[in-house]
């Protein structure tokens, strides 16, 4: 059961990924424009590539406790790359609104049409209103962080930005390879390539993670915990063998008159 159990899950977790067309490589690099974006997609070994600005922040839930959260807005409002899926509200973003993780959503005590109060770098604190519930498959993909353990992610759009004191450009680089992506070495060969592309170009690269497209930043997690119920099970079946046995022989050792007085008899 749990064998199959896990195959299930490895194979919907394996699918769901994939249709968010996730990035294989990225980059977290000093300030770009679109111009760069173009420019990488025009590279013969790029299938596709988006820009993202990212920063951390801190919002306020119901209770006026504050939360670390990661707020991003991507180059392509269509989100081509590690695309979101709506799970409750409306989409695209409007200036002025927000949408929030589903896995961190809760913690806010808020709901879909509520104004969340974000604290900017300065100090500032700036409204937006919650206009979706979404999820993202990618969180964790680009940092080797504990996924769990991360804060909540926001998502706004580009003319949010300048709202949030955040810059209206990007600092992080997707790229989803061309032909096979779940070939780690060429995909390890691309990341190299562009690096040293990049940093010709004049920008500094801070920190670069690769991801094969059919696997899912919690992937290790769930096989982690799968070999601990497998081992807990062949510790059970064990203990249940052995206390089966102990208790047919200790039933025969209390009967072994009986059972000589029936031989005799026959």
């Amino acid at each position: 059961v749990i064998t199959t159990l896990y195959l299930c899950i490895q194979v919907d977790m394996r699918k769901g990924y994939e249709q968010t067309n996730p990035a294989n490589i990225y980059f977290r690099l000093s300030s770009f424009d679109t111009t760069l974006i173009n420019h990488v997609k025009k590279w013969d070994s790029v299938a596709d590539a988006t820009g993202s600005s990212i920063a951390d922040l801190r919002a306020f839930d119901q209770d006026g406790v504050l939360h670390s959260i990661t707020v991003q807005a991507v180059s392509d409002p269509s989100w081509p790359i590690n695309r979101l899926s709506l799970i409750e509200g409306s989409w695209p973003l409007e200036k002025g609104e927000v949408a929030l993780e589903n896995y961190k959503f809760d913690q806010f005590g808020l709901k879909i049409g509520d104004r969340i109060v974000f604290k900017t770098g300065s100090g500032s604190e700036i409204p937006l209103t919650i206009r979706a519930r979404v999820r993202d498959q990618s969180v964790g993909a680009a940092e080797y962080n504990n996924v769990f353990m991360m804060p909540a992610n926001a998502y706004v759009s580009r003319s949010t930005l300048r709202s949030l004191e955040m810059p209206e450009t990007w600092n992080l680089l997707r790229i989803v390879v061309s032909g096979d992506g779940n070939d780690q070495e060429r995909i390890a060969a691309v990341a190299d390539e562009s690096s040293q592309k990049l940093e010709k170009a004049g920008f500094t690269i801070y920190s670069m993670a690769v991801s094969l497209q059919s696997s899912h930043p919690i992937a290790d997690y769930a096989d982690a915990i799968v070999i601990i119920l497998l081992l807990i099970g062949v510790l059970v079946l064990f203990l249940s063998g052995t206390l089966t046995y102990n208790t047919i022989s200790a039933t025969l050792t209390g009967q072994t008159s009986q059972i000589g007085t029936m031989k005799t008899i026959g």
